[in-house]
């Protein structure tokens, strides 16, 4: 089993590196990420499962599985750049609670504050948008 992740993982590394290469914008890059974190949670199905957390493991999986439903909705509805501005506002959205939380304010790492504060615009930009992204339902 060592054998198949470990051939998996130089396997999913030659086709990011070719993504990276050749990469086209915006629907690459997502592929890319969506590929690299599929790698990382696979390793850790197979840490989990291991280690005897099977319960673990099978949450972890369903996770995989849910993202690469999420993927090829993606690429069947070409909604790349819908998803992006979601996911910008999400994590905006999230940085911000985060940051006007008094118990966290002071915790905040300053670059995280100078993220913030550098994609103001385009968040105020976004947020007056309608987003046609939603989440497929299986």
């Amino acid at each position: 089993m060592v054998e198949a992740i470990d051939t998996l993982k130089v396997y999913c590394g030659m086709i990011l590196l070719s993504l990276a290469k050749h990469s086209q914008g915006l629907r690459d890059k997502t592929i890319s990420n969506f590929l690299a974190r599929g790698m990382t949670c696979t390793e850790s199905i197979f840490l989990c499962w291991r280690e005897g957390s099977e319960d673990d493991a099978w949450i972890l999986h369903r996770s995989l599985l849910d993202r690469l439903f999420h993927l090829h909705n993606l690429i069947e509805q070409n909604s790349f750049s819908d998803f992006e501005e979601y996911s910008f506002l999400k994590m905006y959205n999230i940085r911000q609670k985060l940051l006007s939380d008094n118990e966290m304010r002071d915790k905040v790492p300053a670059d995280l504050k100078q993220l913030q504060q550098s994609q103001k615009e385009r968040h105020k930009k976004l947020a007056g948008k309608t987003n046609t992204w939603r989440r497929p339902k299986a």
